[in-house]
């Protein structure tokens, strides 16, 4: 009976204890939406992969912390395109990764019992790596295709963003969250040359994933 009484005791003290509690960490895969050939208004959507650690400063309040990879692949029409570039050339694909490292700061403005709404805004730096492919018509009307890789300077503030996510309980630990958020972009032309056109330019992202409460 004593130790009935004493874990009866134990119970109400736990979720205080969790609420104290202001490291998380998590993962949340999404898609990010972007223009790449500049010579192009098409977008283009591709895949988004990142991790995090976040620390609660106030009740309200937390700063979070990121590691994002970007997946790009552009196909590039060569109708359109051969007109729009130089005399005789055109360029055909991308592919690139870009790395992005994150900090924003999350305001929880509107909080139930297991739903918590919120507002976050920040700032991304990074780099790119990857390679294009270019066609060429040589004077037989052959069209030949080079390939060309690439790795841009590091970007210590790439783009800046801000955005609302929904966070959603459903263990004394681990919550699922959702969130979206639009992009001002500074990175020009990341490989820092006029030529090829390639720009990275995302305008949003669309991410879920889950969030563990240490």
């Amino acid at each position: 009976m004593k130790r009935i009484s004493i874990l009866l005791l134990l119970l109400p003290i736990n979720p205080a204890l969790y609420a104290q509690s202001k490291w998380s960490a998590g993962y949340r895969l999404g898609l990010v939406g972007e223009r790449t050939f500049s010579s192009s208004t098409e977008k283009n959507t591709g895949i988004s992969n990142q991790v995090y650690a976040a620390y609660r400063i106030l009740k309200h309040l937390e700063i979070e912390a990121g590691l994002q990879h970007n997946q790009v692949h552009d196909q590039a029409s060569i109708e359109y395109e051969w007109i729009r570039a130089q005399p005789y050339s055109m360029y055909v694909q991308l592919k690139a990764q870009v790395i992005n490292l994150s900090l924003a700061a999350k305001f929880h403005f509107l909080s139930g019992k297991r739903c918590s709404l919120y507002a976050f805004g920040g700032l991304n730096s990074g780099m790119a790596f990857g390679y294009y492919e270019s066609a060429r018509a040589n004077q037989f009307g052959d069209i030949l295709i080079t390939r060309q890789h690439f790795t841009s300077k590091y970007h210590p503030v790439s783009a800046l963003f801000a955005g609302l996510g929904l966070q959603y309980q459903i263990g004394r630990r681990v919550s699922l969250n959702t969130q979206a958020a639009g992009l001002g972009n500074t990175m020009n032309s990341i490989t820092g040359e006029s030529f090829p056109p390639y720009l990275y330019s995302p305008n949003f992202t669309a991410q879920v994933g889950f969030n563990y409460l240490f």
